[in-house]
């Protein structure tokens, strides 16, 4: 059985990860939203990258995403903006 649906997004969703009350997920419509859980509504529509959104991790305080763009963006939760944007073409670990 199905619980809810958000809906958002205009392309595929690549990547999702949650923590306590929100659900933060990426797509290839090349935005980030915010959803809260509690209510399955959107917070927030984040918008920066200009390739599609692949991959997402988050804390109480920021987020960040990587984008077929070859950037990773550190948005601050606060102010909903872009604190650091870094270009890379590879990270090896």
């Amino acid at each position: 059985p199905v619980l809810a649906v958000c809906r958002g997004h205009t392309d595929h969703v690549l990547c999702v990860q949650f923590k306590d009350n929100k659900l933060v997920s990426g797509s290839g419509d090349c935005t980030i939203i915010v959803w809260d859980l509690s209510t399955y509504e959107m917070k927030r529509t984040l918008r920066g990258h200009k390739a599609a959104v692949t991959t997402l991790q988050f804390d109480s305080s920021r987020i960040i995403s990587g984008s077929l763009d070859r950037l990773i963006k550190i948005w601050d939760l606060s102010t909903w903006q872009v604190c650091v944007g870094v270009g890379v073409a590879c990270v090896r670990w």
